[in-house]
């Protein structure tokens, strides 16, 4: 029986943006998962997995998960693809969008190791490789290669880092779902409207911390003096800003979101961008909240909310900022401004909370700890 990732690679159509082909693509899930199973399981089993084992490159990562039975046993990657007799039937892009789209995890237990089993669709692995591109800045300008290829790597190394990090965070986005809220594949449609949100909201910012520790990075949580960003973090959020996939499947299903929806990908786009920003200046916050402050007022072509500011809570202390959102139509540049206006302001008042509370400063600290050992992970 041919082996269904052989059979896509073979099949799949060469993604020319990428610069990277479909064989060389499926070894980023390989690297990705490698690089979860190392972080999972380096607390029980350090003999297995040392702690500078996250430091190495991706290739050495592969390759002594090929030379090692014990850790290549730590995960297993299957591919479910649609069946013969659907596959022959003209099955809509939003059908295949909405219903044949998101795998699922499962986080087994086992004697001295935890075991990642994760099932992904043909659908999910579709988009995934179609809509990947050279990271890009919030103005859709490509970054500078002094940006994010500072190891000068060619066109297609470089886009296999960046393939292998953008995976690897969606799939610890999903291991907060999993394990730390137990939102599961199974009952998810539980779990909506704001419930969905703020579940997303905790999801988007522990795993930019825990992509981080993927990479061998300290995550630092009260940093109160005057701290250079951590280089290796920026680089390593930049090259994450890689792949459309998600706004392909909105496309594809024919969203028209309503203004919970418009709100909610604001406030998200807001916050993972202050997220990111406060974990490379060292200030990495395990509870991170955003809410809209104005309120919602009826229009003739419906409701509407007041364009007059939000507040931000940063392990619980709140933030209020008075800066009105940018515009629907607002040139990429101010949305830029907007972001780095925002992050900076955000970074200042609460650094300036930590310095004038020493009870504060142990709390992020010790709060940052606990949710990593909630989760199973290695503290620093």
């Amino acid at each position: 029986m041919a082996n269904p990732f052989d059979t896509w690679a073979d099949t799949a159509e060469f993604n020319k943006s990428a610069l990277l082909n479909p064989r060389e693509y499926i070894s980023c899930w390989h690297t990705a998962l490698a690089r979860m199973a190392i972080l999972l399981n380096q607390a029980q089993n350090q003999k297995l997995f040392p702690a500078t084992m996250l430091a190495w490159d991706d290739d050495q990562i592969i390759d002594y998960f090929r030379e090692t039975k014990a850790a290549r046993e730590c995960y297993v990657i299957t591919l479910d693809q649609i069946a013969p007799d659907l596959s022959q039937e003209a099955i809509a892009d939003e059908d295949v969008a909405t219903n044949f789209f998101y795998g699922s995890f499962d986080f087994r237990t086992e004697p001295r190791k935890t075991r990642i089993v994760y099932r992904l669709t043909d659908s999910f692995l579709d988009y995934s490789y179609k809509y990947m591109h050279p990271p890009r800045q919030l103005t859709g300008e490509v970054y500078k290669e002094s940006e994010v290829n500072q190891e000068g790597l060619n066109p297609s190394e470089l886009m296999r880092k960046c393939a292998t990090n953008y995976l690897l965070r969606n799939f610890w986005h999903n291991f907060v779902h999993v394990k730390c809220q137990h939102i599961t594949s199974f009952n998810f449609h539980e779990f909506r409207g704001e419930a969905r949100n703020q579940s997303d909201f905790e999801a988007d910012n522990l795993s930019y911390i825990i992509l981080a520790k993927s990479y061998g990075h300290t995550i630092t949580a009260n940093r109160v003096d005057s701290y250079k960003p951590d280089n290796g973090i920026i680089k390593l959020i930049r090259r994450n800003r890689c792949n459309e996939m998600f706004r392909a499947r909105a496309k594809a299903r024919g969203e028209k979101p309503s203004l919970e929806d418009q709100e909610w990908r604001t406030r998200r786009s807001i916050a993972s961008y202050i997220s990111g920003w406060l974990l490379a200046q060292g200030l990495a916050v395990a509870r991170l909240d955003l809410h809209l402050t104005g309120p919602i007022v009826s229009k003739k072509r419906g409701w509407e909310r007041k364009n007059t500011g939000f507040a931000i809570a940063l392990n619980g202390s709140w933030i209020g900022v008075g800066m009105a959102l940018p515009e629907p139509d607002a040139m990429p540049d101010d949305r830029r401004e907007f972001l780095l206006d925002v992050a900076r302001n955000v970074q200042t008042e609460y650094r300036k909370r930590l310095q004038g509370d020493p009870r504060l400063q142990r709390y992020a600290s010790e709060v940052m700890n606990r949710t990593l050992e909630r989760l199973g992970l290695r503290r620093d």
